[in-house]
């Protein structure tokens, strides 16, 4: 019997280029692989130098802001060996007075501003209510006092203000009902 369908006799040349190409496509494959890992490597290390650098970069202007506070806080040690006699106090209150400019001064500088409250209408973004308390010479909303100053620092709110708000008072005809 013929066999209908001969085999091509070229099989073991097709082997030894399949062969071949696996082996290429092989090394290829390991050269990307190391190159994939050799840039996760850099990726990782940009990221340690990036971070390093920052964290340097923060402690420089860090230390640069406080080295600042260092003359107030001098200023401050020397009213506190100062001695209170009454005869004295005026003075030392006015050297405290300028002990607190000088710390204001310092915060503008640094582009810190305190808030505006007083007489302000309340904004819970930029104020904290203490207390809301009925008042018939402000408007209702409004900030009657201000406990603690806040601070900002562009948009930036560092410390909401402490503030006193005034609420609508209770009406004249009102209040003789409430005494019932």
């Amino acid at each position: 019997m013929t066999d209908l369908n001969p085999k091509p006799e070229a099989e073991p040349a097709g082997e030894a280029r399949e062969a071949s190409e696996l082996e290429t496509l092989t090394a290829q494959a390991a050269e990307y692989l190391d190159g994939w890992r050799r840039a996760q490597a850099e990726l990782q290390n940009y990221r340690k130098r990036i971070e390093r650098e920052q964290a340097e970069a923060l402690a420089r202007t860090t230390g640069r802001v406080l080295a600042r506070w260092f003359p107030v806080l001098d200023d401050f040690e020397r009213a506190l060996r100062e001695p209170r006699t009454p005869e004295a106090i005026e003075g030392w209150a006015a050297g405290v007075e300028l002990i607190y400019q000088k710390c204001l001064g310092l915060l503008r500088e640094e582009g810190v501003e305190p808030i505006q409250a007083r007489g302000q209408a309340f904004d819970p973004v930029q104020h904290e209510a203490l207390s809301y308390e009925a008042s018939c010479d402000h408007h209702e909303g409004e900030v009657i006092d201000v406990v603690r100053p806040g601070y900002r620092l562009g948009e930036t709110v560092l410390r909401p203000a402490l503030v006193r708000v005034a609420r609508a008072a209770p009406d004249e005809v009102d209040a003789p009902a409430a005494s019932r």
